[in-house]
């Protein structure tokens, strides 16, 4: 399973493609995709599930962890 950090470098390396685009929709979908890889990096930082060093296990539409 991916860890923040490798999801971190995948942004960082979408960023770096963007930056050097000069297609705008290359330049888009590189953006879309450092915001979406950075969120997913915040979000197995901020799983209590990390601490122990269990992998987090989601589902799409799941509605596990909704209070």
């Amino acid at each position: 399973m991916p860890t923040s950090e490798c999801y971190r470098r995948q942004a960082e390396i979408c960023a770096e493609i963007a930056s050097i685009s000069s297609d705008p929709t290359v330049i888009a979908r590189c953006t879309t995709m450092v915001q979406e890889h950075l969120a997913r990096a915040a979000a197995l930082d901020a799983s209590p599930d990390r601490e122990m060093g269990l992998p987090v296990l989601r589902r799409e539409g799941s509605d596990m962890g909704r209070d």
